[in-house]
């Protein structure tokens, strides 16, 4: 195992939300990167991948494999294949996307993670997958409006901009 590992245990998803918005930042602001920084973050996403082509700790899953796809495709790093291999194994005909493979549970999130992934691929979603991300979607929509990370859940406005970010990336993909 890795020294990137040992000891405590760290909230990897907050490291890989801290260094998208970082090279988001970097980018916007025209800040070139450091090659020091570049190998760095290149060595922590080595760390980070996972058997099954994800990205994530202590397993991979699509939030994770999502937010390196944006920092890869960000960087012009053109690893997005070993994403898309695990988000295909995600892809859920009856709500869209799953958060792992073979799991039950569904989120907004996960939905939007998966539609990263595949449109950062430039890949075809099945009409299947992309009619049950709409009706998930859908379903996540309270009376006034807002929508919920799950069916029933409270809305926030986090998880309506999720939604809403979704509802775009599918107009965008070839179905």
């Amino acid at each position: 195992m890795s020294k990137l590992r040992v000891e405590r245990a760290l909230d990897w998803s907050s490291v890989l939300s801290s260094a998208n918005r970082l090279t988001c930042l970097l980018q916007a602001c025209k800040i070139p990167l450091s090659l020091e920084f570049k190998e760095d973050l290149k060595h922590l996403l080595q760390e980070l991948h996972g058997e099954q082509g994800g990205y994530g700790w202590p397993s991979e899953n699509l939030i994770a494999t999502a937010t390196v796809a944006e920092i890869q495709a960000r960087l012009g790093w053109h690893e997005l294949p070993k994403g898309m291999a695990f988000a295909k194994v995600c892809v859920d005909e009856q709500t869209g996307f799953q958060l792992v493979p073979d799991s039950s549970a569904n989120s907004l999130e996960a939905i939007h993670a998966g539609l990263v992934i595949f449109k950062l691929g430039q890949q075809i979603l099945p009409k299947a997958v992309a009619l049950a991300s709409l009706r998930f979607i859908g379903s996540c929509q309270s009376a006034n409006g807002g929508f919920g990370r799950t069916v029933g859940a409270i809305p926030t406005l986090s998880d309506t901009r999720l939604a809403l970010e979704s509802l775009k990336h599918l107009s965008a993909l070839p179905i």
